[in-house]
């Protein structure tokens, strides 16, 4: 019997640290998922500019490629700057918004600027042309 209850306590004090390894494991994994999102956001961040003249300079890249790309890059910046898409003449509006904020803030009258100047439907309130031109840019 005192060898049971020795095994049986061997046993709960390994099934705790085992429970307790799990716990520092998924701990350190989320925060090197945390780093790693963290990094990808500061990589594209200060790459921006090389982004945008790489993706100019690469023949055959029709501006609908060219957007969905810079759509996904928008997707990824959930709390930085954007990418502005470019019209079918390879042009990017002037008052595009720079960052989600300022995305969040704009007018009826520069959403319905913004979705002209793409070629989008610009009718509705404000709550529908935000979220069509939020759809239309990736966020």
């Amino acid at each position: 019997q005192q060898i049971a209850a020795q095994m049986d306590a061997h046993q709960q004090q390994f099934a705790a640290q085992l429970a307790e390894n799990q716990q520092l494991l998924v701990a350190q994994i989320a925060q090197q998922q945390q780093q790693m999102q963290e990094a990808l956001l500061v990589m594209i961040n200060n790459g921006q500019q090389q982004v945008q003249q790489q993706l100019a300079g690469i023949p055959g890249l029709t501006t609908a490629q060219r957007n969905e790309l810079l759509r996904n890059l928008n997707r990824l910046r959930r709390n930085g700057n954007l990418f502005p898409l470019v019209n079918l003449l390879g042009i990017a509006p002037p008052n595009f918004p720079p960052t989600i904020y300022a995305f969040s803030t704009l007018t009826v009258v520069q959403l319905r600027h913004l979705l002209q100047f793409y070629g989008q439907p610009h009718q509705g309130n404000r709550e529908a042309l935000l979220t069509r031109f939020g759809v239309f840019i990736g966020i």
